[in-house]
């Protein structure tokens, strides 16, 4: 596997892949829990989606390293 852009594909189809697979665990344990103990609605697959990208918007660190990117 010597070609980048090959690397790229995989490493971005892995990425995807597992994002939307974390995103449905948690959607399955928030219907699983929260409507029953708070009285919540159950969500959807993309409203979840967009709690994911909120809260790693908000709580995720992101710092930029200007040395690595020389």
């Amino acid at each position: 596997m010597d070609n980048p852009f090959i690397k790229l594909v995989i490493t971005l189809l892995a990425y995807t892949i597992g994002v939307a697979i974390a995103n449905g665990i948690v959607m399955w344990v928030w219907n699983s829990i929260m409507p029953e103990l708070f009285g919540f609605k159950t969500i959807g697959y993309w409203q979840m989606f967009g709690l994911y990208i909120i809260g790693s918007y908000l709580f995720k660190s992101h710092k930029y390293n200007k040395k690595e990117s020389e």
